[in-house]
This record gives C-alpha cells, sequence and structure tokens, in this order.
C-alpha cells in the first residue's frame, strides 16, 4: 500500500519530467495563497442608500418625461382637433341653417293648421353660438333627451 509521501514523490517524478520543479509549484502555491486570502474591496456603507436615490430620481425624470410627453401630445390632438373643426365647419353651419329652415316651415304649418293636432316645433339653433357650446346649451339638453 502506498503512502502519501510515496504518491507525492511520484507526483513530483512526473512533474520534473515535465520540467516543473517542486520550488516553481512552491511560489505558485504562495501566489494563489495570497490572491484568495487577500480581504475584498469595501462597499461604501452608503452604497445602497446611494443607489435607492439614484433609482428614484430615474423614476422621477421618467415620470416628467411622460408629463411631457402627455402635454405634446395632448396639444397635437386639440391643434388637429381645431383644425378638423375649421375644416368642417362650412357643412355643420350649411346643415344648421337647413335646420332652421325646417324648423320655421314646421311652425308656418303648425300656424296654418296643417300639422297634427299637438305638433310642436323645435326650437331653432342659434348660428352665432353654434361652436362655443357649453353644456347646459338648449341643443345638447334635446339631443341628450333624446
Amino acid at each position: 500500500m502506498k503512502t502519501h509521501k510515496s504518491e507525492a514523490l511520484g507526483v513530483l517524478d512526473e512533474l520534473a519530467d515535465l520540467d516543473i520543479t517542486e520550488d516553481f509549484l512552491r511560489e505558485e502555491w504562495a501566489a494563489q495563497l495570497v490572491a484568495q486570502t487577500k480581504p475584498m474591496p469595501r462597499q461604501s456603507k452608503n452604497l445602497a442608500d446611494k443607489l435607492i436615490e439614484e433609482i428614484m430620481q430615474l423614476k422621477e425624470d421618467t415620470d416628467s418625461c411622460n408629463k411631457e410627453i402627455y402635454k405634446f401630445e395632448d396639444k397635437k390632438l386639440q391643434d388637429h382637433s381645431v383644425s378638423q373643426i375649421k375644416q368642417k365647419e362650412p357643412g355643420i353651419q350649411q346643415l344648421a341653417k337647413k335646420y332652421n329652415e325646417l324648423c320655421g316651415e314646421l311652425e308656418a304649418m303648425i300656424k296654418k293648421k296643417q300639422a297634427p293636432c299637438g305638433a310642436r316645433a323645435p326650437h331653432p339653433i342659434a348660428s352665432d353660438g353654434l361652436f362655443k357650446l357649453d353644456v347646459d346649451d338648449d341643443i345638447l339638453i334635446r339631443v341628450a333627451r333624446g
């Protein structure tokens, strides 16, 4: 049965055949020991607090950017809406005018007793404030009631 010492001598002989000396192995062992036992680099006591602060700042920056994007998109949508309304305004005014003419014709029919009994003419649309509607305006109330 081989002892540990005889095994070690056998390994040293094999290493000697490869031109690796015992002194070289001891130097490598010492270097490895130094590398593996050197103290870890110190971490800042406040590192976690600093990282959390950075994350919070990034979140604030992101929120701020999102608000700016929302404002930009809202302005873009508003500008587009205004442009579309201005483009459609003549057609809407023409429809309001036609509606008012029909209201007038219906009133005339009611006065001449040519309309069914109990018929009432709707209120005409005021064309001067057509594009400045308020939720309490008559036209919106009539639409909501059906």
